[in-house]
């Protein structure tokens, strides 16, 4: 997958959200899923070099799922959980920074 796909995938999710609301209107909550299973022919993550252990076929598929939760007085946390085994710090970073940009949310609010 493409640095610029992940921070893609996770705003897609957030525009995806659906909101739920208590009566006292003290928090609103939405979830997103996304299949991030990559095509045929992507390096694996987890045995040395990528560039010789490459994808042929998919066993099951992989997740991104994503809570947005807003309090009343407008903060909003990210959670970010995806079935990778690892993440490169720069693109977590560009991710962060994106949807900070884009929805106006801290960067110290995202987590994924």
């Amino acid at each position: 997958m493409k640095k610029i796909g992940l921070v893609i995938l996770v705003l897609a999710l957030l525009v995806g959200t659906v909101g739920c609301t208590t009566s006292k209107k003290d928090f609103q909550v939405g979830f997103g899923k996304q299949d991030i299973t990559p095509e045929e022919g992507v390096g694996l993550g987890g045995y040395g070099n990528t560039a010789q252990r490459l994808n042929t076929g998919e066993l099951s598929p992989l997740y991104a799922l994503a809570t947005v939760i807003t309090d009343a007085e407008d903060n909003t946390l990210v959670l970010v959980v995806t079935d990778l085994s690892f993440g490169y710090y720069t693109q977590t970073q560009q991710v962060r920074a994106a949807i900070s940009s884009k929805y106006e949310i801290p960067k110290e609010n995202i987590m994924l």
